[in-house]
Parts: C-alpha cells; sequence; structure tokens
C-alpha cells in the first residue's frame, strides 16, 4: 500500500540551521528553521482479490450422497492515498553585532500547498506582512481549470498593519491564459493618506507558442521581444518599438538564429543584427541582441551601443569567462570540485609485550585503528597504507605499554642420585622461548652412565615446561627437555662423559 516517509527522514534534506563565521571562527548569524507538515487530500483506492470458497450439497438422509462444491469469491478493499509535505513554517534569523543580538522572525502559513501569508518582525519591532492570493481564492474557474492553481494572482505588502501595496497580475484576455496586465496599489494613511492604482505593465502580444512579443509599460512605451531558434529563446529586445511596427524587419534575424550551430553561423546571425541596427527604421529605438548554444547558455550580450560581450563555456558547459569586444577578459570562473575523500575501515592487529624481562612472560594485546581515523583524496590503497604505517609503528609500543607480563616461578633440580650435582635457572629468552643455563660436575661415576642413549641430568619444576617432549641440539650436546621437566642430556659421540668434570650448557625450548 502506499505510504509516505517519516517527518525524520534524512532523504527530505530540510535545512535546520545555518550559522556563518568571520575569519576568525566569530559566530556572526545563525538561521534556525522550523517546518510543518501538510497533509493532501485523502482519495482512496480499489484492491480487488479472488478467493474460493467451498460448501456441501446433497441429502444424505434420503438415500443421497453429499458433495464438495467450490465457489469463487472476488473481495473488494479501500485504501487511502494521500500525500505529506513538509514546510517551512517559521525561520529565525539572528545577527551577532558588538556583543547584541539582533533578531528578525519570520512565520509562514500555507494553502492547498502555496505559501499565503508570511510575516516578519524585525529587531526594532516593526512587522511586514506578505500575502498571496491563487486563482481558488477568486474562483476563477478558467485557470483552475487549467490547473494554474499555484501562480499568485496578487501580492499585498503591508507594513504595521496599515500601509500596504497590492500587486495584482490580470488574465483578462479569454483567448490564452497568458497575464495581460499587472496593477498596482498603494495606500498610505494619515497623516499622508494617499490612495494610487496604476497598470505598471500590459502584455499586448503573444505568439502561437506563448511567448510574449510586446508589452508596455506604465508610461505606455512598448517593448517588443524576438523569439528565435525555434521560438525558444529570445534573441533581440526592441525598446520602443511595438511588434506591429517592426515585424517586417525581424524575418532576417529569426532565420538565422534557426540556422545557428556553429561559430561560422554565430557570426552570421551577429552580422544580421548588425544589419537590423543599422537600418533607418530603426534608427529610434534601442536594440539588444542575444546569441546562444541552445542547452547551454548565452553566448554573446550586445547591447544597445553595440559592444559586444562574449560568454565562453568550459567542456563542462559551465561559464569560463566573459570576455569584451576587444578580447579583454572582463569577469573569469574558475571551478574546483570537492575531491573524493577515502577512508579507511576498521583494522587491528595482536602483538605480544616483549619488555617484560628474563622472569615474565608477556601477554597478548589487540591494537586497533578505529574505522574513518584515516582520510585519503589519492584512492583507497593510499588510505590501508596509512592504517598500515600506524599499526606498523604504534602496536608494539601500545602492546609494551598495555600488555600483561605474567611471571615464571620455575626452578632446577639436578639427579643427586647419579652424582650428579650442579646449579641453574630458567628464564624467558625473547618471549618466545624458555633459556635453561646451568652448569654441573659429572660425578664419580660418571663413566658408568648411560651417554649415548641419555642421562637424566636434572628436572625442571613449576610452569616452565613443554607440553610434548622437545629434542634439540645446541652444537655440543644432543639435548631433551621432557614434558615432565626433565632434561635429558646425550653426547654428540656417544662416548661417556669423563668422572668429575665440569660442564656449563644453555638450552633454549619453546614457551608453550
Amino acid at each position: 500500500m502506499p505510504s509516505s516517509k517519516s517527518p525524520n527522514s534524512t532523504e527530505n534534506g530540510k535545512v535546520l540551521s545555518e550559522i556563518v563565521y568571520d575569519s576568525s571562527m566569530n559566530r556572526i548569524q545563525q538561521t534556525d528553521n522550523s517546518y510543518s507538515e501538510i497533509y493532501s487530500d485523502v482519495l482512496y483506492g480499489t484492491s480487488l482479490s479472488k478467493n474460493s470458497r467451498y460448501f456441501w450439497n446433497g441429502n444424505a438422509g434420503m438415500g443421497g450422497s453429499w458433495a464438495v462444491y467450490q465457489h469463487g469469491v472476488t473481495v473488494l478493499g479501500y485504501y487511502p492515498i494521500f500525500s505529506k509535505e513538509s514546510f517551512l513554517s517559521q525561520s529565525i534569523k539572528k545577527d551577532y553585532l558588538n556583543n547584541k543580538t539582533f533578531t528578525t522572525q519570520s512565520d509562514y502559513l500555507y494553502s492547498m500547498g502555496n505559501i499565503k501569508n508570511k510575516l516578519t518582525t524585525f529587531p526594532d519591532g516593526g512587522t511586514e506582512r506578505i500575502s498571496l492570493s491563487y486563482p481558488y481564492d477568486y474562483n476563477d474557474q478558467r485557470l483552475m481549470n487549467a490547473n494554474m492553481i499555484s501562480i499568485p494572482l496578487s501580492k499585498v505588502i503591508s507594513k504595521g498593519g496599515d500601509d500596504y501595496s497590492q500587486i495584482t497580475t490580470k488574465y483578462d484576455n479569454t483567448s490564452h491564459l497568458n497575464p495581460t496586465s499587472v496593477v498596482e496599489i498603494s495606500q498610505v494613511q494619515p497623516p499622508n493618506y494617499t490612495v494610487d492604482s496604476k497598470t505598471i505593465i500590459n502584455y499586448t502580444t503573444y505568439d502561437t507558442k506563448g511567448n510574449l512579443l510586446e508589452y508596455k509599460n506604465g508610461e505606455n512605451i512598448p517593448t517588443t521581444i524576438v523569439w528565435g531558434y525555434k521560438q525558444t529563446l529570445p534573441v533581440a529586445k526592441i525598446e520602443g518599438a511595438s511588434y506591429a511596427s517592426v515585424s517586417q524587419y525581424l524575418q532576417d534575424i529569426i532565420d538565422k538564429s534557426d540556422l545557428d550551430v556553429d561559430a561560422a553561423s554565430e557570426q552570421t546571425l551577429i552580422n544580421a543584427f548588425d544589419a537590423l541596427r543599422k537600418k533607418p527604421e530603426m534608427s529610434n529605438y534601442q536594440i539588444t541582441a542575444y546569441t546562444y548554444n541552445p542547452l547551454v547558455g548565452v553566448t554573446n550580450f550586445i547591447p544597445p551601443s553595440g559592444i559586444r560581450e562574449q560568454y565562453v563555456y568550459d567542456s563542462s558547459n559551465r561559464l569560463k569567462q566573459i570576455i569584451d569586444s576587444n578580447g579583454k577578459i572582463l569577469k573569469e570562473n574558475n571551478y574546483n570540485y570537492a575531491p573524493t575523500t577515502f577512508y579507511s575501515s576498521l583494522q587491528s592487529k595482536t602483538f605480544t609485550r616483549n619488555n617484560c624481562g628474563p622472569s615474565a612472560i608477556g601477554g597478548s594485546y589487540n591494537y586497533t585503528v578505529p574505522a574513518g581515523q584515516y582520510t585519503s583524496i589519492i584512492d583507497q590503497l593510499d588510505v590501508d597504507q596509512k592504517v598500515q604505517n600506524d599499526i606498523n609503528i604504534n602496536g608494539q609500543n601500545a602492546a609494551n605499554s598495555n600488555g600483561t607480563c605474567t611471571p615464571i616461578y620455575c626452578s632446577l633440580s639436578f639427579n643427586s642420585s647419579l652424582g650428579i650435582a650442579g646449579g641453574g635457572s630458567v628464564s624467558v629468552s625473547g618471549n618466545s622461548n624458555y633459556k635453561l643455563s646451568f652448569g654441573f660436575s659429572s660425578g664419580s661415576n660418571s663413566t658408568n652412565l648411560a651417554w649415548t642413549t641419555g642421562v637424566k641430568i636434572a628436572t625442571i619444576t613449576g610452569t616452565c615446561k613443554p607440553l610434548t617432549d622437545f629434542p634439540s641440539y645446541n652444537g655440543q650436546v644432543y639435548y631433551t627437555i621432557q614434558a615432565n621437566g626433565d632434561v635429558i642430556l646425550k653426547t654428540q659421540t656417544g662416548n661417556a662423559l669423563p668422572n668429575n668434570t665440569s660442564y656449563n650448557y644453555e638450552f633454549y625450548f619453546p614457551i608453550n
């Protein structure tokens, strides 16, 4: 079913606040807006759905039988159709000057989706009300039937509730739907009471496409508008001339504008304008001429003085330069697009604290770079590299500052039952290995021990033991650190160690 968007939807795109700062970031103006919702009339749509019902038919009590029949049923439903719009209801503008606040408040009222009243209260307490009236306010069926319901026919401006002016646009010609005149009525209250009513403009002639060909100002001075480019654009304004008096001289520029497709044909049109201006019949009139690139913009503006201005556009059809007849740049526009910004995503890496010393094991620490921490206007690879650089530079330092250190409590006892005596210790090496440092004497029975297959010379007590037996060779002897902590030593040559001989070794095995 149709539905309307939530009034809090970000898709509405309404400006709630606008703040202006000076170069020193001092707030100099703030505008706050509030909005109201206006619903359209509710209409109703119809939905149809086909369903089936089943019933029994028969007379089993009289020897007959029952039968099941399917009967089609159409279900008719209705649902509401309406629209909802958000309109500006109040705007409060505050100007900050010399530690003072000057507040201007504007309140808006609407009717049928059109603004009806705007009441502005100025900092000095004065007010101005603008009231607009539309065809439905005058019950103008001709305009309403043409769906011209959002065109204001009159505008009343009143100040302080007394003085006012009213501008009314009239549509008196029943043969078309174009405006015919604009009338202004002004009134000043006592002590200088005056009422003045005058026609400030008459729209006298239109072409078959509804383009205005002639209008007259309040002094009844006519102005002719010439339409070219197949009646789509005004190419000349002739002030002081009625359309009827000059129309016989206009066909040449109209035809040449229709043929204007490139620089050469445009110059032909400009030459036609110059020829029109030089005609004796046009000497008493002020002629302004225009050329265009349709769907782009004006390319030449030639005022009554004849001093031409050329409008130059870039490859995106944006106005780039305005150049005078001598090639001097009168105005130049430079366009700078805001670059595309690439944002970093959430990334993390686990580090192990490595500054706990030989008596403790460093714990793991997860270093995280939050999403959006880094940006780039180059590409996503650049911003990803910034994140990786952060991790490489700061990750280990963060782990060394915030990771845990778990002390080890381990000792080494030697196998005195075999006459082996010594001393040593277990420490942490590089946070990944235990280091077993010790010295021992082989004892008086060493030559009788099975050094070729391995002799248990000591046992590690505490937590510094591998999960599984760890065999290795340190360049001098073979050794195995067993999971139960026993230290097994085997000579390289398979020969027994001499009696009462001292040895010093360092063995390494992994931290689990």
